[in-house]
């Protein structure tokens, strides 16, 4: 039943026995069907309240009409003619709907704008436009052996690192509560690093520079029982396989955030993209000396950060703490800057 019927029926039945009002056909046949009960399309809102029956007039919805008894004789009141409106209207309307709901579903989804730290203006942000250093110039020592873990040692948190097939795999343990370092037993001040990583389990790391230890504060990480461990911070270099896709921005671990996010637009958007698959091996190099630091990936310039919170410190990969995560290490070198 459609607008149109409701006002009739509601004078109908205000002047006439509640048994003795019409239907239209189809109404009527599900009526003798169902005997004492008839299902018709109504609009929802204010409600009137007749014998038998209920209107509503905003939107449609199934409701039952009850009577006593549908005894009375079947007279049409209707042509067939309003009923085809009708039918005619609601294909229409039906028809609208699905082309706005396809239209919909065509939009190209928006693409989400790379969050901005409320620390960093990224107008102030200084891009790197230097090539990436020459990586086999003389000078350039292997510090990771590819046999075992010799001169390298795990800070802050206890994750698991191995060497397998001669490369570092560090695994994340959902029941270490503190972020996890492989560190170098030597630090270092002005040098040129590069190493190649990639994702087994997608998770946040990054590379430690400068970096040191400290008891962990009075309110920091109060999720951490055990009050004796030692916190990593420093500089990092960071590895971010989430879709911002940071990686090769400077983050201050313990040490205030982020230093140099991967945030100037349009300036960042070749860095954002230069790891193509993280399941594949992505190289990172990091140049330090002085209170300069850059940083480049796969070649791509990314980081180029003037700054001297710290001068000196071990070299650390990180496993993040979390619910999972493994990401693994090779063909890490290094030159050491500090007499040139």
């Amino acid at each position: 039943m459609c607008n149109v019927h409701a006002p009739y029926f509601a004078q109908r039945l205000k002047n006439s026995n509640p048994n003795q009002f019409e239907f239209c056909k189809p109404l009527a046949n599900r009526c003798q069907r169902e005997g004492r009960k008839a299902v018709e399309r109504q609009p929802r809102g204010r409600q009137e309240f007749f014998p038998g029956i209920i209107f509503h007039d905003i939107r449609p919805r199934l409701v039952k009409m009850q009577t006593s008894q549908f005894s009375h004789p079947f007279t049409p009141k209707y042509p067939d003619t309003t009923m085809k409106i009708h039918r005619a209207t609601t294909a229409a309307i039906s028809a609208l709907l699905l082309a706005g709901t396809a239209l919909h579903a065509a939009e190209p989804k928006k693409q989400k704008a790379p969050q901005k730290p409320k620390d960093v203006d990224a107008t102030s942000l200084k891009l790197n436009t230097t090539p990436e250093p020459d990586l086999k110039q003389d000078g350039m020592v292997e510090l990771f052996n590819g046999k075992d873990l010799t001169g390298w040692t795990v800070k802050g948190g206890l994750m698991p690192f191995v060497v397998k097939d001669g490369v570092i795999v560090g695994t994340c343990d959902p029941k270490v509560k503190l972020n996890s370092f492989l560190s170098t037993e030597k630090s270092y001040s002005d040098f040129l690093l590069t190493l190649e990583f990639k994702w087994d389990v997608p998770s946040n790391s990054g590379v430690m520079f400068r970096a040191a230890t400290q008891p962990l504060k009075g309110g920091d990480r109060p999720e951490i029982k055990e009050r004796s461990q030692q916190q990593v911070f420093g500089y990092q270099c960071e590895i971010d396989p989430s879709p911002r896709a940071w990686t090769g921005g400077i983050y201050g671990e313990a040490m205030g955030g982020w230093k140099y996010p991967l945030s100037k637009e349009p300036e960042h958007a070749a860095a954002r993209a230069a790891v193509k698959d993280p399941k594949t091996w992505n190289r990172m190099t990091l140049q330090v000396k002085g209170d300069h630091m850059m940083s480049w990936i796969n070649g791509v310039p990314c980081s180029d950060l003037i700054g001297n919170e710290r001068t000196e410190g071990f070299i650390g990969l990180q496993v993040h703490q979390g619910k999972n995560g493994q990401i693994e290490f090779r063909d890490i070198r290094l030159k050491d800057l500090s007499g040139e």
